[in-house]
């Protein structure tokens, strides 16, 4: 699982726009992508299957 979309730097809680977030999930073996989760805001804590 990977997550972020923006530099920490970059991320502010005064922007009228929304952070452009993303967690992506990658196959080991394959080292392909095969899902997405689309604007997620905060961090990862957990993820359950």
């Amino acid at each position: 699982v990977l997550g972020g979309g923006q530099e920490a730097m970059d991320v502010t809680t005064s922007s009228t726009k929304q952070g452009k977030f993303d967690a992506k999930f990658y196959h080991l073996v394959f080292e392909e992508e095969f899902a997405r989760v689309k604007g997620h805001f905060g961090p990862i804590n957990s993820v359950t299957f």
